[in-house]
């Protein structure tokens, strides 16, 4: 398996449940969480299994919109 790690920036985190429901949210669609704090997430995850745009759409959709951090 190739692995990819990304750092998300994410709005809308302001508190644990936050980071709490991001981790969820991520693990679900089918990445490897690194870390989670408020304003961002480190995961890691095959580009060939997983669309990196599947998962932001999965945060969106959870109220937390992410962008792959320069």
């Amino acid at each position: 398996m190739d692995t990819t790690e990304k750092t998300l920036q994410l709005d809308g985190m302001s508190c644990g449940h936050c980071v709490a429901a991001v981790r969820k949210t991520l693990e679900h669609a089918g990445v490897t969480v690194k870390e989670v704090e408020i304003g961002s997430a480190r995961i890691a995850y095959d580009p060939a299994a997983v669309r990196l745009e599947a998962v932001t759409a999965a945060l969106e959709e959870e109220g937390y919109p992410a962008r792959v951090a320069e």
